[in-house]
This record gives structure tokens, sequence and C-alpha cells, in this order.
């Protein structure tokens, strides 16, 4: 069970690059994956065409018991985080046994200091580049981070790509 949390599926790019992430996790290893919605209103859903259950908790910003509550009734055994800031008191409470890694997809210094902070709570660090991974890297070890950091870069699922035929005649390109 592997779940991805963000404020809201809409948030910037976060929330698809989350939607991308447990798609693809459950297609192609069969982990039953789940995408948290801290602040959308209260509901779940499952989308039936890629295994995904997504479960949008309507938690008020102040309330981050919710969550925990959440975690409690429906245990996890990964939990990826991505620019929480709601829930990051939550994380020296999280369950033992639940392995949190942190995604940083960003530089800007919240997202790093934020990630430097809770290295103690933390399992691992994903970032969506190498210069984000350079960047942390060193703040995470001055803080006694023993997990791992690593790089995955931002995919997305793409369909098909059509069929073409040779065209006859002069190729023009606007």
């Amino acid at each position: 069970r592997v779940t991805w949390v963000t404020h809201t599926l809409g948030s910037g790019g976060i929330g698809p690059v989350c939607q991308y992430a447990a798609e693809s996790t459950s297609t192609l290893t069969g982990w039953r994956a789940t995408v948290v919605s801290l602040h959308e209103p209260t509901g779940a859903w499952r989308k039936d065409h890629c295994g995904v259950e997504y479960v949008s908790l309507g938690m008020a910003p102040d309330r981050p018991q919710e969550f925990l509550s959440w975690l409690s009734a429906n245990p996890q055994d990964v939990l990826f985080t991505n620019d929480v800031s709601t829930i990051e008191t939550c994380f020296p409470y999280l369950p033992e046994g639940l392995l949190h890694v942190i995604q940083l997809y960003d530089s800007a210094a919240r997202y790093l200091s934020a990630a430097a902070r809770y290295a103690p709570w933390v399992d691992g660090v994903v970032t969506v580049s190498h210069y984000i991974k350079e960047i942390i890297a060193p703040r995470l070890a001055a803080s006694g981070f023993k997990g791992i950091v690593a790089s995955v870069h931002n995919g997305a699922n793409f369909p098909p790509a059509p069929v073409r035929t040779v065209r006859q005649g002069p190729l023009r390109l606007l």
C-alpha cells in the first residue's frame, strides 16, 4: 500500500505528478495506490481504469490530526509527501514501520528547509532533478539524515503515437 499526499489534486504541477506516479505504480507493480487530497471537499472515489483510489479529506488547514486519523484507519506501507506544510507537524507521529519519503519538486528555500527540518522522521528524499539533489544532500547530511536521496525525473502518461502515413509533395511547417 503506497500513498501520495498533496494539498489538492490541482496543486500546481504536484497534484498531476502524484496521479501519474500512483497510476504507474498500480499498473506496473501491482501495489495498491492511493492519492490523498488534504483540502478538497470530503469524499472518496475510485478510478477503476487504473486501480488508483483517490481520497479527499476536506481537512481544515489547522486540523493536521485529521490526516493522522485517516492514516490510522487506512494503514499504509509507503507514504510520499509533497509540499504538505499543513501536516508537517504530524511527521514525528507517523506510525512506526511506515516508510516516509519527501518529494522535492522545487528548490525554493521553504521546501529545502522543511526537508532538512523533518529529516529525522523521513526515510528518503526524492528530487525531481539532479540539481535539487545536489542542493539538498549536504543539508540533509548536516542534520544527521541516514536515508536515501535520489533523483527521479517527472514522468507523464502519453497516449499511443498515431499512425502516420507518408505524405507526398513538399512538407510545409508552420
